[in-house]
């Protein structure tokens, strides 16, 4: 899959079952996660998305037990600058996929497991087309109604961080890591704007660097802030993480730098 920052940061932070545990009680309605397992929440191998589409989309698949019975969630990040407005056919397509590779490793089954399909999307502007399937059908209303139930009628959870506020994700009940990266991944693309507001989430970011592995999680957020953002200086950055830190990151910035 080609690398973009946006990519690396997603991929190595939700892949830890940790953080993607907090991010999807954020996407899912309490019903829905009250009946999923969190303690069985499992990461699996391989990617479903078009080699063409992966630039701008990157996935990761979880299994877990949900009401009981084996389920799997479907986390699809979403980050070009423009909207998809054919999401929902390929979030079809991803699905048909996963339950063609159960299939595959799991012949005799008759009943297909249930897939649970987000997104989790941080483009300019916010998100502004369907998300249901059916609003893709070339059909009158009234006439869905009396069609609906020969063809394909679902909807994807999505996760708009550009319609969420910084104080909602800062209140959301995920890890501290996990919240700074949803921060950033909203702001990435205003240059010069983590020079003037890193600051105001210092508390977040020294609680993420003291958690276990905090350090390399978060030299990892400060080398994708550099990728994203031209107007910040190593400088810059050294100084707004030692004062938000703490002396003791300072080294840690120049080893980045080099």
């Amino acid at each position: 899959m080609p690398h973009t920052p946006h990519n690396g940061l997603f991929t190595a932070t939700s892949s830890q079952v940790e953080h993607a545990a907090g991010e999807l009680r954020a996407i899912l309605p309490p019903a829905l996660a009250a009946h999923l397992d969190f303690s069985t929440l499992t990461l699996c191998p391989g990617s479903f998305v078009d080699e063409a589409l992966s630039r701008r989309h990157t996935d990761l698949l979880f299994t877990a037990l949900f009401a009981g019975r084996p389920a799997l969630v479907y986390l699809l990040f979403e980050h070009q600058s423009t909207v998809d407005p054919r999401m929902p056919f390929r979030m079809l397509r991803y699905e048909i996929r996963i339950w063609e590779a159960q299939l595959a490793k799991h012949p005799d089954t008759v009943k297909l497991p249930v897939i649970l399909p987000t997104v989790l999307h941080h483009g300019d502007g916010g998100w502004r087309a369907a998300v249901a399937f059916e609003d893709l059908l070339d059909i009158e209303p009234e006439l869905l109604t009396a069609i609906g139930a020969y063809v394909p009628r679902f909807q994807f959870l999505l996760d708009d961080l550009a319609a969420t506020s910084d104080d909602a994700i800062r209140a959301r009940a995920m890890s501290a890591l996990g919240r700074f990266v949803l921060w950033c991944l909203k702001h990435a693309r205003r240059q010069g704007f983590f020079k003037h507001e890193l600051g105001g989430w210092g508390s977040v970011i020294r609680e993420a660097w003291n958690a276990p592995d905090g350090g390399a999680a978060i030299r990892r957020i400060f080398r994708y802030i550099l990728e994203v953002d031209d107007q910040l200086t190593v400088d810059d950055l050294q100084k707004l993480a030692t004062s938000t830190i703490g002396e003791d990151v300072e080294e840690e910035i120049v080893t980045l730098a080099d």
